[in-house]
């Protein structure tokens, strides 16, 4: 029942309901509904574009549950729309190993937030 809520926000591009169920009303542990539901259709470097409160936590937790930062052939990637939009909290994120894009980087998006970073 959750997923379908996940799936109606997505397809709606509503990021802030999406954010609600994911990390509940705020506080130090996520708390939201969606603990253990599939994040794989959620598109990061949109939700990156977002004004969302703790952008980095709310990326991390979306990439616990399977979302995917490879985007579709064509769009840029979140490291690339982290860096353009100045959130090299976020970028270095995605990079470092916390979420599971971290292993994915390529050494050319690392030295893009290196230099983003510097």
């Amino acid at each position: 029942m959750i997923q379908n809520v996940i799936n109606k926000a997505v397809a709606n591009r509503d990021w802030k309901r999406l954010h609600l169920l994911f990390l509940g009303g705020g506080g130090e542990k996520p708390a939201g509904l969606a603990t253990g539901c599939d994040a794989s259709s959620v598109p990061l470097e949109e939700i990156i574009r977002s004004d969302l409160p703790v952008l980095g936590k709310f990326i991390n937790i979306l990439l616990d549950h399977k979302a995917n930062a490879n985007p579709p052939k064509g769009r840029k990637s979140p490291i690339d729309v982290a860096i353009e939009l100045g959130k090299t909290d976020v970028a270095s994120m995605l990079t470092d190993g916390n979420g599971t894009s971290g292993a994915n980087a390529t050494t050319s998006e690392l030295s893009k937030v290196k230099k983003s970073l510097s």
